[in-house]
């Protein structure tokens, strides 16, 4: 399985009055890191990602 260990803003060419990055926390952030790995279940509705809520 993949972990993700951390996150980084990359800059492009946004207009800084578009979401997400008209809320303080992600304007303002560089990188976010993970103290334990994390994984994100992505897919389709329907398919039962939440039944791995646990």
């Amino acid at each position: 399985m993949i972990f993700l260990t951390s996150l980084r803003r990359r800059h492009l060419k946004a207009t800084p009055a578009a979401f997400p990055l008209t809320l303080p926390l992600v304007r303002n952030l560089e990188q976010l890191s993970f103290p334990t790995p994390v994984t994100f279940l992505v897919g389709e509705t329907g398919v039962a990602r939440g039944a791995w809520c646990v």
